[in-house]
């Protein structure tokens, strides 16, 4: 039996995807990652997709006059593409770069061997040459794959591939006397165990770096994916409502209830009150580590003499700053992850203010402890920078997914943000439509530049009119206009200017055998978002209504308005307009 059910999703998917090119071909260029993410598609599918478009990079920028130009753009499309595909995985891609690097160095010092002189200088240039263009690639990774836990396994990756290989050169070239030898097997070992930690080191540095490429590249496509949200036309942000509104449909509720991690209570607390959470740990903390120092009989700030305070004092701080890192990633912004470290050193330094055992102010604002609180507050605001910016861009990353997913709740949140964004420019508007009564009927036999200098001066005038009363226009048409007002007031008396000036105009500017003869309807009501944005909406609508029944030369107006301006001086009708009460205007024009 044939399937009748409703298309399948990944097909009205791809049809957005094609949609969304033909109107932005210059996107063809888009990462394939992102452009799945966006349209909940399989990442490969998008590739193939892309890597199939006929000349798409002609389409996408404008070829280039001569052949260098155009092998430019060649070559930049491959690295582009190569990079994402190496993005892909980037562990494997380290592993083998690190392994095709290192067998490189390796072919530099077979053909330049280690002599002394310029030799040793030109291959430990190149060799150097290598190195860092393999780690600059890497980083390059990292920056795409916006992912910081990659750059510290492939961190802990160049540590090992680094160490090793150095550790045993250096031992090589002790026993060979390349290098001197120490006076006893225990000093060799600490020389080689010395460059196996300096290697890790570098790992560590390494990884910090790769975190941060991973970090600037994730806030950059966040900030990207934001300034593409903030230029959606309502258009296009209704589109992607109905688009929203029909995967919902197709989505089956799932009945797992299992609360994830960020719906704890706890952790929505600290989520929503971040600096009052950090200055709470920092306390906390501050009062354990003098608590600490009492115990062992230690003078405030004095670690000397001491290691085992020192170590508990060096765990103390790390689990502190483990916490605080916790705290500042659940803020989820920068700006408050910054407040959050500010805040976390507050509470540090506080306790020291108390009076006894050798602390209070004296101590608290000596020029040793003030120096190490304003170090400790730049690492903390940095850090706490750092893990909001991380948190930002694993919150969009995680919503992605489950939109790519078509997660219920998710798809509800999405649909309510874009409902929100519609209507956020959400104002009372009061709308005037003008139109000329019987306007065919003035048209026929006339001359057609008559008719044509008459209604271009007609419409000139409306907007001469209802300007000076903060009236703007929405939409013209041959006999009428559509013009908005912040208010009852000043529409009303826009509305009785033009009855009022209309035998001048006839008399002075109209060309036409018969005059000009106006009825007007007037509507106010709030409209999402701004009118010259809104071509259809129930306002003018029912002001249109309005103005059909108005009489010729009067004034109709909805219940709306006249509650704007008093009702003295207008008469009710015994019918409705679209079940508002409508008024006509006793006097329809200027006293």
């Amino acid at each position: 039996m044939p399937n009748s059910s409703l298309p399948d999703p990944r097909t009205e998917a791809a049809r957005a995807l094609v949609e969304h090119l033909r109107r932005n071909p210059h996107e063809v260029r888009e990462s394939p990652s992102a452009l799945a993410a966006r349209f909940g598609l399989p990442v490969e599918f998008v590739r193939r997709a892309l890597a199939r478009v006929p000349d798409a990079t002609d389409k996408a920028v404008n070829k280039g006059p001569h052949f260098i130009v155009e092998h430019a753009d060649g070559l930049l499309a491959f690295t582009e593409d190569a990079l994402e595909r190496a993005a892909q995985n980037p562990l494997r891609f380290v592993v083998v770069s690190l392994f095709v690097a290192m067998a490189i160095g390796g072919l530099i010092s077979w053909f330049l061997p280690g002599k002394p002189g310029a030799g040793i200088s030109v291959r430990s240039a190149l060799v150097g040459v290598v190195m860092l263009a393999t780690v600059l690639l890497h980083m390059a990774v990292y920056y795409r794959r916006r992912m910081a836990r990659f750059a510290l396994l492939g961190g802990l990756i160049f540590g090992v591939a680094t160490a090793l290989p150095m550790m045993v050169l250096i031992w090589l070239r002790i026993q060979q006397g390349t290098i001197p030898q120490s006076e006893t097997e225990i000093q060799q070992g600490l020389v080689v165990f010395s460059v196996g930690m300096a290697m890790m080191i570098l790992g560590a540095v390494y990884a910090a770096v790769g975190a941060l490429a991973s970090v600037a590249g994730g806030w950059m496509d966040l900030k990207r994916a934001d300034r593409e949200w903030e230029r959606l036309t309502r258009q296009e942000l209704l589109e992607r409502y109905f688009e929203l509104q029909r995967r919902l449909d197709r989505s089956v509720a799932s009945a797992d209830d299992h609360q994830a991690w960020e719906d704890l209570p706890f952790v929505r607390w600290v989520s929503r009150h971040p600096t009052t959470a950090a200055f709470q740990l920092g306390l906390v903390f501050g009062l354990i580590g003098i608590a600490t120092e009492i115990a062992f009989g230690s003078r405030p700030g004095s670690l000397s003499g001491n290691d085992a305070l020192a170590l508990i004092d060096l765990v103390q701080g790390l689990v502190a700053y483990a916490l605080f890192t916790a705290v500042a990633f659940l803020s989820g912004q920068a700006s408050r992850g910054a407040l959050a470290g500010a805040a976390f050193v507050l509470g540090g330094f506080l306790p020291n203010l108390v009076p006894f055992f050798g602390y209070g102010p004296a101590y608290a604002f000596g020029s040793n402890h003030l120096l190490n609180a304003a170090l400790a507050s730049a690492s903390a605001i940095f850090l706490g920078s750092l893990a909001g910016v991380g948190s930002s861009i694993q919150r969009r990353a995680s919503r992605d997914g489950r939109l790519q997913r078509n997660d219920g709740a998710t798809l509800v949140a999405e649909m309510l943000e874009i409902q929100w964004r519609l209507e956020e420019d959400a104002t009372s508007v009061t709308v005037l439509v003008v139109d000329a009564a019987k306007s065919t009927a003035m048209k026929v036999g006339a001359d057609p530049l008559d008719v044509e200098y008459s209604f271009r001066e007609y419409q000139m005038w409306i907007a001469e009119c209802c300007a000076g009363f903060g009236g703007r226009i929405h939409s013209v048409a041959g006999d009428g206009a559509v013009v908005a007002f912040s208010d009852g007031e000043a529409a009303l008396s826009a509305a009785r200017r033009l009855q009022t000036d209309a035998p001048r105009f006839n008399n002075a500017l109209n060309r036409l055998p018969k005059p000009f003869r106006l009825r007007l309807g007037l509507h106010a009501g709030r409209v999402a978002g701004d009118l010259n944005d809104v071509q259809f909406t129930e306002v003018i609508d029912i002001a249109a209504h309005v103005e059909n029944i108005a009489p010729v030369g009067g004034i109709a107006a909805t219940e709306a308005v006249v509650s704007q301006v008093g009702q003295d001086g207008f008469l009710p009708l015994a019918r409705s307009v679209d079940g508002q009460p409508v008024y006509i205007a006793l006097v329809p024009t200027e006293a």
